[in-house]
């Protein structure tokens, strides 16, 4: 995390083909770089698949093939999205309209949000403190029983735009990752 006396302006990039994407932060002389095809926003990197459709499980192995594991540092994998704040939500979201096939029928989107280790008990993937949520109306119900994993849902309007939802893990489902940039000081 970057932490400064002064304020940092910065920049939402998408990355282009091949290139290492490299988003400024005014004022700091820090470079925050993120994969090729990867999208800069805040101090993270994110990414929309929409192909492979997979399930939950499977989506999380997926995104952790991105990032960096230092020894005895802090796990720097890429995770399923997590999301801390509205204004995170609205990005994530809007990312993913902006990105999605327009023919792709499935209105929801895998992120890291789940309880399949303790059944009520809502954690993120990356472990992150789960303090900001934007369930759908009745949502969490966990319709079947079965309901561990949390989707993002393109169907909400008013204060329900960019809700969340439960879903069955096994079902196949687009996803987006997140990933903290590496970080150069010049």
């Amino acid at each position: 995390m970057i932490r400064g006396g002064g304020l940092a302006t910065i920049f939402l990039i998408i990355c282009g083909f091949g290139q290492l994407c490299a988003a400024h932060l005014e004022g700091s002389g820090i470079e925050a770089h993120c994969p090729p095809h990867w999208t800069f926003w805040g101090q993270h990197c994110y990414r929309f698949f929409n192909n492979p459709q997979l399930d939950w499980v499977s989506a999380e192995q997926y995104c952790n093939q991105f990032g960096t594991v230092h020894d005895g540092g802090e796990d720097q994998l890429a995770h399923l999205v997590s999301i801390h704040s509205e204004l995170e939500n609205t990005f994530v979201r809007a990312l993913w309209e902006s990105l999605r096939e327009p023919s792709t029928a499935r209105k929801f989107c895998w992120m890291g949000y789940n309880e399949i280790a303790e059944e009520g008990s809502w954690v993120w993937t990356d472990q992150s403190p789960s303090k900001y949520e934007k369930w759908g109306s009745g949502q969490p119900n966990n319709s079947g029983g079965d309901q561990d994993c949390g989707a993002l849902d393109t169907s909400g309007t008013g204060r329900y735009f960019g809700a969340w939802d439960d879903g069955t893990c096994s079902s196949s489902l687009p996803f987006m990752c997140k990933v903290v940039p590496v970080f150069i000081n010049h």
